[in-house]
């Protein structure tokens, strides 16, 4: 089942060169929403060479949506929160040993 819009290699051109231009600004969900494309279609055009795409490094066609982002905070701040909890452990051991050592020197 072929796709019911057509475009023109001039227009596929400029979306891959509107990707480059606002890679920074906004998602890739969002450029093909305003080129009225489907990101499966915007993702092919930006990995064809033909159409000024094919650099792979500067692809960014993995981003992160909300649910990953709200994954990775609460991952940190579980580890932020472990963290703290260990330097706390350590002032204490330091605090400890520090004292035992100034009652060994008397």
């Amino acid at each position: 089942m072929g796709s019911p819009y057509k475009f023109t290699d001039e227009f596929r051109k400029n979306a891959v060169a509107y990707f480059f231009a606002h890679k920074g600004e906004l998602t890739q969900v969002q450029m093909a929403l305003n080129l009225g494309v489907s990101k499966s279609a915007f993702e092919k055009w930006i990995k064809n060479p033909a159409y000024g795409g094919g650099n792979a490094d500067a692809l960014a066609l993995d981003e992160p949506g909300p649910g990953d982002l709200e994954a990775e905070n609460k991952r940190l701040k579980a580890e932020n929160a472990r963290l703290k909890e260990e330097r706390e452990i350590l002032k204490k051991a330091a605090a400890f040993f520090a004292k035992e050592e100034a009652g060994q020197r008397k």
